[in-house]
């Protein structure tokens, strides 16, 4: 198992992700430190690098989504010397989920990167969010505005300086707080959006451009000794985030007065500005669309699934079967009958000590309240994280065997245990091949992997009678079986 080290992005850390993200080759929002910054309280959010890549992933409710992970360079130079292909971070991001029982899920991905990640994985799930597109723009584009398709533009901003020839367009310092303060106070009072999702935002625009880590390109129009418009934008590689944007209500053409300005700004900065999605608000699109973008950045989530999404069971049926001198040995899915017996296995910490490397999480069986493991099992089998399949002697429970750790790519692991009565008596072997034929045949993994604590003899042996062995460390001995 692989573990990376995240660190949370928060006032700490936010000036050393930025340095990180000056070779960032994706223009997604989603890259942009200040917006991960911005929105770290709604949306928390880590970065890691690992072989030499840049990792970021945002929590959710129910787990982690994943950003593309690119090269980093720091002082002109490669963090970690030469970069190796993008694969060897991916591996080892598919290590690292072992440890989580979750899948590993990617967001804001471009078309070519979710070729990438079709091609790498056989198991998967892919969502297009046609809504969350961003809008990005070619700086030079916004800064002059010339061409017919601007004409409407151009005049917005003629008429504007004729209107309010005083107003000075100009870079905002922390001196500049009280205006700020008094500008938010003033859009307060005549905002008009509902939904939760733009209060949210303006809340959030707000503390952020007050506080002190904010990026500097903070700007201003002011007129009359007070703001009536306020901008801020933040580089990560070519690009430059437009995090936020805000007009008062009574200055015609004050909007595209602001793009112009600002474009004229970062002219030098960076090649492209992405101003964002625009969230389903059809005068957002229309806004946007009239400023000409050069792509809509797509937004595709990947989700790497296992062959348990596919999988149907019946709880009547014996999946898998073979014959003992004593007896029948069979699988079948876990019974409701089984509840008892499941439990006083999974309870029974002394003994599946020797069975821990598999276990989700530590044994502390007596702290969990009563059927706690039994509906466990049910529902990773519900998400598709893993299989607990109940192991019968002449269809009495006797034990478990289990997959898990379904990497997306027709592989697994195999893991069991027998109740203690049931040790020591030759059952074992038999299992172990048993549910390794039916991982094969009837979920259609490509191979199964499994490993054992060296101080585990039996186990040891019992696998060995079906697996190939690979290889061993100073815990574990490892085998695998293949098609």
């Amino acid at each position: 198992m692989y573990e990376i080290t995240f660190k949370q992005i928060n006032e700490q850390t936010i000036e050393e992700l930025r340095r990180l993200s000056e070779s960032c080759p994706s223009k997604s929002t989603s890259f942009c430190p200040g917006h991960r910054f911005m929105w770290r309280e709604s949306h928390p959010s880590e970065f890691a690098v690992d072989c030499g890549y840049m990792i970021i992933r945002v929590k959710h409710e129910d787990g982690y989504r994943y950003l593309f992970p690119y090269p980093v360079k720091a002082g002109g130079s490669d963090v970690s010397g030469e970069i190796p292909p993008v694969d060897a971070v991916l591996d080892h991001l598919d290590e690292h989920m072992e440890n989580t029982d979750d899948y590993l899920r990617f967001v804001s991905l471009d078309s070519s990167r979710t070729a990438m990640l079709c091609a790498r994985y056989t198991n998967f799930k892919v969502d297009s969010k046609r809504l969350r597109a961003d809008y990005l723009y070619r700086t030079k584009d916004l800064a002059a505005f010339s061409g017919r398709h601007y004409s409407g533009q151009r005049n917005h901003i003629k008429h504007f300086k004729e209107d309010f020839p005083e107003a000075v367009f100009r870079r905002l310092t922390p001196d500049d707080n009280k205006m700020l303060e008094a500008f938010f106070a003033e859009f307060e009072n005549v905002f008009s959006k509902t939904s939760g999702e733009a209060k949210e935002e303006l809340s959030t625009a707000k503390e952020y451009m007050l506080s002190k880590y904010c990026s500097d390109l903070a700007f201003g129009v002011e007129l009359g000794g007070r703001l009536i418009a306020i901008c801020l934008g933040e580089r990560y590689g070519d690009c430059i985030d437009v995090q936020i944007e805000k007009c008062l209500p009574g200055y015609n053409g004050c909007y595209p007065f602001v793009v112009n300005e600002f474009a004229k700004v970062c002219l030098g900065i960076a090649a492209y500005m992405n101003r964002e999605d625009d969230a389903g608000d059809m005068g957002l699109r229309t806004s946007k669309l009239q400023y000409r973008p050069v792509a809509l950045l797509p937004n595709h989530s990947f989700t790497v699934t296992s062959e348990l999404s596919n999988l149907q069971i019946s709880c009547g049926e014996d999946l898998a079967t073979a014959s003992l001198q004593d007896g029948t040995l069979s699988i079948t899915a876990l019974r409701e009958a089984d509840r008892d017996d499941y439990e006083r296995l999974c309870r029974d910490d002394e003994h599946n000590r020797l069975f821990e490397y598999y276990l989700t999480e530590p044994m502390h069986s007596a702290q969990k309240p009563a059927g706690y493991y039994f509906e466990k099992a049910k529902k990773a089998f519900e998400k598709g994280t893993s299989l607990s399949l109940a192991l019968r002697l002449n269809g009495r429970f006797i034990g478990e065997a289990i997959f898990f750790v379904f990497d997306g790519r027709g592989n697994a692991k195999l893991g069991w245990r027998l109740l203690p009565e049931y040790c020591s008596r030759g059952y074992g072997a038999a299992a172990f091949k048993l549910a390794g034929d039916y991982g094969l045949s009837v979920i259609g993994l490509s191979k199964i992997t499994a490993y054992c604590h060296k101080e585990n003899a039996a186990s040891a042996a019992a696998i060995a009678h079906s697996m190939t062995k690979t290889g061993e460390d100073d815990g574990f001995f490892y085998f695998e079986r293949t098609v």
